[in-house]
């Protein structure tokens, strides 16, 4: 039976030409270059293992919780100054802390030029503050009142919070602890000699 043969040209086609010199080249640095990015992109520590330097992570800094004052502001008495010379605070602090506190100190520290002027005082009310020292043992959620004398400042006193420092120590505790307070955000209304005229704000500090 014969058949068709639908191709022309029906014959067996010409053997493939050999690859030249040039495409044989370009394949081989194809092949280089792949190798070259693939150790790249997996990372070769090979080197380090052998010389026993294997790569750790960086550490991570350990974090430490703030200590909180355990003693917080409960009442601020009616300001007491001569308008040239002193200015006295009393106020009442609490203990917010679930153990007993021993209040080991209660400072004035020197700010918009005022300096305590004498060590604080503890005991006592609003009306008649007491004359006891500043070391007290408070209970919790106990409060006791302080008392704390600033000088003046020979010229008007610049413009800041009203600062107390309080030193305190916990049952166990070796060394106290301490930490700041604010009695006034400014002192508003007060007037002073050394002032031009009797101020409601202190003038803004300069430089």
């Amino acid at each position: 039976m014969q058949t068709l043969d639908l191709e022309p040209g029906g014959g067996p086609g010409p053997a493939d030409p050999p690859s030249s010199p040039v495409r044989l080249l370009a394949y081989s640095v194809a092949v280089a270059l792949a190798l070259v990015t693939g150790s790249l992109v997996m990372g070769d520590d090979t080197g380090t293992r052998r010389g026993g330097r294997v790569p750790r992570p960086a550490p991570v800094a350990p974090t430490t919780p703030v200590d909180v004052v355990p003693v917080r502001l409960r009442e601020v008495c009616p300001v007491t100054t001569d308008h040239r010379d002193y200015l006295t605070v009393s106020f009442r602090l609490a203990n917010t802390d679930d153990a007993t506190l021993h209040v080991t100190a209660v400072t004035g520290p020197p700010l918009g030029g005022l300096r305590q002027d004498r060590p604080a005082t503890g005991g006592g009310t609003c009306e008649k503050p007491g004359r006891g020292p500043a070391r007290a043992r408070l209970v919790a959620d106990g409060t006791r009142l302080w008392t704390v004398r600033w000088k003046l400042p020979d010229t008007c006193p610049e413009s800041s919070p009203l600062r107390i420092g309080v030193s305190y120590r916990r049952p166990g505790d070796v060394t106290p602890d301490s930490g700041p307070l604010v009695v006034l955000p400014d002192l508003t209304g007060i007037g002073f000699v050394q002032c031009p005229k009797v101020v409601t704000a202190f003038p803004e500090q300069s430089g």
